[in-house]
């Protein structure tokens, strides 16, 4: 008897926990499997072992410095054929600096992913960004749940799981903002969890004062003082060890977060700002050090490497990002000694002068000249926007990326915001910071990125998921998606509350579960035993089986044991119903019967998403998963045709391709309309065989370039094979030798 109470005991226990932890064990073991295991599908059956490639350049560099890194401890390739061809032989997002090519990019997913696959293997790479992704909802659920609690959530997690831009860039996985984001919101995470622990009471602890004789000597007192001092000290760091442990946690994976993606500083730290000046106690001086110590010891080893690689600690393989640091540094400077001249100067002239006021009591300041002072600021805002400001293009973009694109998930925000400011008197820290940091996080990215030119698609008409538009604005859908959720169960709630009695109580409760039990025991006897169609066919079918059978061996009991369907199918509802009785009574009635239509209404609309979120992301666009998988099988047509076709040690010169055939082959991305370039091409021809592909040329088109361009540079070029019907290799030759 107490070993059967005891298994009822744990039963208990693990029904308890199953109802109080049911959407993190959906997510875990339901969620993020099949997040998973689709998002790993497409490079599982798209990569292979002898052609594993990538649509852009980006994740080519990042894919091939990380196998590097993971093989050899490297990030530099020597290319000595550069030394004669002014580092043209290299493939773009690649620089070459005297022979030496090395990446362009920001180096934190190299070397996160290039260590993790030195302790296991190369070929996990490519399915790394899938696994971290799956980090990111959980922690995303946890983030949401802190700030608005466990249901918004769930919702909220389900949402960013079938989000199109989030899956399409888990799926092309060499891409740096997954992993960006997904350190990102485990940094935000653990820092917000150290920000809401609990402060313990500091521990009052006195010191023994003995008998008189004792307060005599003196050495005695001294060293009873700091004892106590040394047990107050231990018992505080008792209390706070955990908080500081989040903080560090925090620090390490936001200093991750910043070596994964660097410009991404520019609305980092605003939202960090924000979320100090808002939890400037609960952190403390204590805490704040030991977050900056742990960014700073993320961040560490990508100082070491761009010291080695680009030659200073803060500098990257992005010459204008260099230049623009540069700039600002030097006009932040500028611009504080410019005030500070510009306060002593206006104190002096003041000085000498009588006092004048006006009416308003205000000092009048006179003599005073900011044209410098505005120059330099204009100077800062340009090397900010390098790439151009343009507010009126920012919200055309925002337009096209956000509400077109993304319909069904902006006005439900839109909508969601609105109840959100509704209740702004019952705002804590975390809602302030929270839509602050919405506030200002949306609007430099949207200003920031909204004014540069992105030609991910060659179509510059086309706006599609692969423009580098949705990557770069994740953080704006990500802040969107709980006001998603939010919206939708204040809509539901308030919409239902109509046709149900709120004060209901245990009495609505008990009567929703016998309701919904009747209903669907006689939906079931009326579909099996009481359609008329069914069971006719049934009883047919079963007299049929034993016509069959009493021709052969088997006994009239065997039959009956097998086919006597009814019994069979009557316990299969038995079972079918305790299990639906069960997740009834555990998760959709736990409060009453307004909660279920609540809960189902909610089902039904993030159903809808899934769906309009799995036709966007695999067939939405040209440049959908299914469309890419295309892509890439032509394209490995095309690179096993041209690999055969050129010599081993051969420089293929192409516009579109070097993606492809790096670094199997030696490439050049160029044209014939540059002379410098020609020029070179014609040194090359000299060292190596040098091959062309690109579009086929017409007759007129190839004829000249034989006759004049190529000419003046004692070069021709020959048709060697049409690989398809757009692109054919050609190979160029000198006239004389």
């Amino acid at each position: 008897m107490k070993f059967l109470k005891k298994i009822s005991n744990l039963f208990k226990i693990l029904k308890n926990k199953l109802t109080q932890y049911w959407q993190e064990l959906a997510l875990i073991f339901i969620v993020l499997p099949i997040f998973f295991i689709l998002t790993s599908s497409y490079n599982f059956f798209v990569q292979g072992d002898d052609f594993i490639k990538w649509g852009s350049p980006d994740e080519t560099a990042n894919y091939i410095f990380s196998k590097l890194y993971a093989e050899t401890g490297d990030l530099e390739i020597f290319e000595e054929y550069n030394l004669y061809a002014k580092d043209i032989i290299r493939p773009r997002s690649f620089r070459s600096d005297h022979g030496i090519v090395r990446p362009m990019s920001f180096l934190g997913i190299v070397l996160v992913y290039g260590k993790i696959a030195s302790l296991t293997n190369y070929k996990i790479i490519p399915y790394l960004t899938p696994f971290f992704a799956c980090l990111g909802i959980f922690f995303y659920y946890l983030l949401i749940k802190r700030i608005f609690g466990r249901r918004n959530a769930f919702i909220s997690a389900i949402i960013l799981s079938v989000f199109p831009v989030y899956i399409y860039y888990t799926a092309r996985s060499m891409f740096h903002n997954v992993l960006f984001i997904v350190f990102l919101i485990i940094g935000l995470y653990y820092l917000i969890a150290g920000i809401q622990t609990k402060k313990k009471e500091k521990p009052q602890t006195q010191i023994k004062v003995q008998n008189k004789k004792s307060k005599k000597r003196i050495f005695k007192r001294i060293a009873q003082f700091f004892l106590a001092q040394f047990f107050r000290f231990c018992i505080f760091l008792k209390n706070n060890f955990w908080k500081w442990i989040l903080f560090g946690l925090g620090g390490f994976f936001i200093g991750l977060a910043v070596i994964t993606r660097s410009s991404e500083l520019l609305w980092l730290l605003p939202l960090f700002l924000i979320l100090w000046i808002f939890n400037l106690r609960k952190m403390g001086l204590f805490g704040l050090t030991i977050f900056c110590l742990a960014v700073y010891l993320a961040v560490l080893p990508v100082l070491h490497w761009n010291n080695i690689l680009y030659g200073a600690p803060l500098h990257s393989g992005y010459p204008e990002m260099n230049r623009s640091i540069a700039n600002i540094f030097n006009a932040s400077q500028d611009l504080f000694f410019s005030f500070g001249k510009l306060i002593s100067s206006q104190e002096d002239y003041q000085s000498s002068i009588p006092e004048i006021e006006t009416p308003g009591n205000k000092l009048i300041l006179l003599n005073t000249d900011l044209s410098l002072e505005r120059s330099l600021i204009e100077k800062i805002k340009d090397n900010v926007f390098h790439f151009g400001f343009s507010p009126k293009k920012s919200f055309q973009m925002f337009y096209y990326y956000f509400v077109l694109m993304f319909y069904w998930l902006f006005w439900p925000a839109i909508l969601g915001l609105f109840i959100f400011l509704s209740d702004f008197r019952l705002w804590g820290r975390k809602e302030f910071s929270y839509i602050i940091s919405f506030f200002v996080i949306s609007f430099v990215l949207v200003l920031y990125y909204g004014s540069w030119d992105f030609h991910d698609n060659p179509d510059p008409n086309s706006f599609t998921i692969g423009n580098s538009y949705t990557r770069y604005w994740l953080p704006i859908y990500l802040y969107a998606i709980p006001l998603v959720s939010l919206f939708l169960f204040r809509f539901f709630n308030g919409f239902f509350a109509r046709f149900f009695d709120r004060n209901a109580g245990e009495q609505n409760l008990e009567k929703s579960r016998k309701y919904y039990l009747r209903f669907m025991k006689e939906r079931l006897r009326k579909i099996f035993f009481r359609t008329p169609i069914l069971s006719e066919k049934m009883r047919d079918f079963r007299e049929k089986i034993k016509k069959y059978f009493k021709k052969n061996i088997f006994s009239i009991l065997e039959i009956k044991i097998l086919f006597n369907f009814k019994k069979i199918i009557l316990k299969i509802y038995r079972f079918l119903k305790n299990i639906f009785k069960f997740i009834l009574n555990n998760f959709l009635l736990k409060k009453s019967r307004k909660s279920i239509f609540v809960n189902a209404s909610i089902s039904l609309v993030v159903f809808v998403f899934i769906i309009l979120s799995i036709f966007s992301v695999v067939f939405g666009s040209e440049e959908g998963l299914v469309y890419a998988v295309y892509k890439n099988q032509s394209a490995r047509d095309e690179y096993q045709k041209v690999l055969d076709l050129t010599e081993s040690n051969s420089v293929i010169i192409t516009f579109y391709h070097d993606k492809i055939f790096f670094p199997e082959r030696k490439v050049v991305r160029g044209l014939f309309n540059n002379n410098e370039m020609n020029a070179i091409y014609a040194k090359l021809t000299k060292l190596l065989p040098v091959y062309y592909y690109n579009f086929s040329f017409n007759k007129e088109d190839f004829n000249y370039l034989n006759q004049r361009r190529l000419r003046e540079f004692g070069l021709q070029i020959r048709e060697v094979q049409q690989v398809n019907q757009d692109f054919t290799l050609y190979r160029l030759e000198r006239l004389y030798y």
